[in-house]
């Protein structure tokens, strides 16, 4: 039963599917490189002005399937990729997006700020500069809060209590 006084609204009906326009990938810390272990988050682009959830697969230049990737909120999400120097694609529909390439020799950065009280940071390098020292800096809002030097591959545990307000 509808009130009389009540306002009628014409909702546009949510779509399990749109076209996906375009993508972008953001390897975490900033580059991939061959044979260390990363995390590449992405964003779709839509042709509508709000996302719907979408799932599509990475694969190697043959179209073989290597793994399934899913949007987790507003076409965005990220999967876990171990680059070995072949072209990947990201695939959504008939859409087929390039990964970034790989750097030869580098330096990655994973940081867990999801489960629990807990931020882990842990820092990988290629043999090129397994002894070099790294500096890892904590800015917050352009103001140093800390810096540590790295020698060797690095796993740091941070409490969220000890980080500024936005930081975790």
């Amino acid at each position: 039963h509808v009130n009389d006084t009540a306002e009628v609204f014409n909702a546009t009906p949510f779509l399990l599917h749109r076209d996906v326009t375009g993508a972008s990938f953001y390897p975490e810390g900033g580059s991939l490189v061959e044979g260390l272990p990363s995390v590449v988050a992405f964003q779709l682009n839509e042709e509508a002005a709000y996302s719907s959830p979408h799932e599509g697969t990475l694969q190697d230049s043959l179209g073989n399937v290597l793994q399934v990737i899913r949007t987790l909120h507003e076409g965005r999400g990220s999967f876990p990729y171990e680059p070995d120097g072949k072209p990947r694609f990201a695939c959504f529909g008939d859409k087929r997006f390039a990964l970034p390439a790989a750097e030869k020799e580098g330096c990655v950065m994973l940081v867990d700020a999801v489960h629990g009280d807990q931020v882990t940071v842990r820092i990988r390098r290629s043999a090129r500069y397994a002894g070099d020292t790294l500096g890892l800096t904590l800015l917050h809002q352009g103001c140093l809060e800390w810096f540590l030097a790295v020698s060797s591959d690095t796993l740091l545990t941070l409490p969220r209590t000890d980080l500024p307000a936005g930081v975790s």
